[in-house]
């Protein structure tokens, strides 16, 4: 056995004679001590090891940390990538509702494409015909649908319709897991809603606060120019008995520090309870409009022109016990690297990735058509950090993958370039990492 290429050792942790080893494409973890990473760094090697370290390093192996001799970790990433391409235990899909929204976000990266356009019945219904004719094609263990816009719930009955009769027909299908959730603005939602929807599968709401209420109804006060603050936070309280509220915290190089007091805020008022999973996410930059002080152009933790403020938030969060999602992951890029998961917009245009909805060139289909378009076969034939001699040789390849195609294509107006992000995992993810295994949110 050797070492896999893509493990990596970050030394003096958890305790200065140990190592925290970490591999990048299986994300096998394991703490090993002085003289049994000695014994890793000479590999291969034979004869004068112990029964004891031998059973050591069979068990680094079954984590992916050590592989055999021969292995070829090339062909291993590009089976485990295509694997991933092409999983068929889950499907996805998000659906737009509308295109309109009642705030005025000043960060919007939807901007050029709001309208006023609603799903109307007959686009509802044919959705979910295609939905079922799509689950009834892939046959998947787990089916998860999000509701999105816009705005989703200035037009709340495609959210009923297709949740409560795509969860009966998937329970027909024999498919036990069937949930919903939406990502809203917060201001529109009510108990009366929130309850109806949760009996036929509603899981979560994700919800923005920006920071405390000043902060906040600055950068996303309604399109009258009134802050929303208040109102969210109300109806935050009012729901979060009946249905998991997340909050996703949008951060960029101004409101770091009101997103820490806000943390004590909601700790203080007992929202840190109630609330299920505080999502920090740097604000992402726009096509079609300028992007005037957004300095971001990358999404989810690809955060690496705002690393420094990324790891002061999620320092701060995790200090007062907030629940953050764990640092490791793989980039699944639904636009590449996922063929599991459609978006489909109020007209019924499907595209691949959130960022690229409502831009013709990026559509790949309509759910009228009987098959996907020449993009979607473009889409999904991509290997574009496979056929770079640098990413190749790259520790950071199986998180990365490349990067984000919505980054590549503000950074270069090219989705297919390489949107690389060494740097952030180089300089910012070895202490989320640690972070995230003080805290136990890592098994070994």
């Amino acid at each position: 056995m050797r070492l896999s290429r893509y493990t990596l050792f970050y030394d003096n942790f958890p305790a200065p004679d140990e190592s925290l080893a970490y591999n990048t494409r299986t994300q096998g973890i394991a703490v090993v001590g002085q003289e049994l990473k000695e014994v890793l760094e000479h590999l291969p090697q034979n004869g004068n090891l112990s029964d004891e370290t031998y059973q050591l390093l069979n068990q680094l192996a079954d984590s992916g940390l050590l592989v055999n001799d021969d292995a070829d970790e090339d062909k291993i990433l590009e089976q485990w990538l295509d694997g991933i391409k092409h999983a068929s235990s889950k499907f996805t899909a998000m659906l737009l509702t509308t295109y309109n929204c009642n705030l005025a976000c000043e960060y919007c990266f939807e901007e050029s494409v709001k309208r006023h356009l609603y799903m109307n019945d007959d686009v509802t219904f044919r959705t979910l015909e295609y939905l079922k004719q799509e689950i009834t094609r892939r046959h998947p263990q787990k089916v998860r649908l999000i509701f999105y816009g816009g705005e989703p719930f200035l037009n709340p009955v495609p959210i009923m319709a297709i949740g409560e009769e795509l969860g009966r027909f998937v329970k027909e299908k024999g498919i036990k897991r069937f949930s919903f959730g939406a990502i809203t603005n917060g201001t529109s939602i009510n108990t009366a809603l929130i309850g109806e929807l949760r009996q036929v599968g509603l899981t979560n709401l994700r919800i923005t606060l920006d920071g405390t209420s000043e902060i906040h109804n600055k950068r996303r006060p309604f399109r009258n120019g009134y802050g929303t603050f208040d109102e969210i936070v109300q109806n935050i309280e009012a729901v979060s008995d009946i249905v998991r509220v997340d909050i996703a915290a949008n951060f960029d190089r101004t409101n770091t520090k009101s997103l820490i007091e806000m943390m004590d805020w909601l700790k203080a008022r007992g929202l840190d309870q109630k609330i299920g999973t505080l999502l920090l996410a740097p604000v992402m930059a726009r096509m079609g409009v300028e992007a005037s002080a957004i300095e971001q152009t990358g999404c989810s933790h690809l955060s690496g022109e705002l690393m420094a403020e990324g790891l002061e938030l999620r320092r701060a969060a995790i200090a007062r016990g907030f629940r953050v999602q764990p640092a490791t992951g793989v980039n699944g890029c639904p636009m590449t690297q996922d063929g599991s998961m459609l978006v489909i917009d109020p007209q019924g245009d499907i595209y691949k990735c959130a960022g690229f909805v409502g831009r013709a060139e990026f559509c790949i289909g309509n759910i009228a058509d009987k098959q996907l378009n020449h993009r979607h076969t473009e889409f999904m034939a991509m290997h574009s950090a496979l056929d770079e001699p640098d990413c190749r040789k790259c520790v950071y390849l199986p998180m990365c993958s490349g990067g984000c195609r919505f980054s590549a294509q503000l950074r270069h107006q090219d989705y297919t370039r390489i949107s690389c992000e060494k740097p952030y995992y180089e300089q910012a993810f070895p202490e989320m990492l640690k972070m995230d295994y003080a805290r136990g949110a890592l098994a070994t």
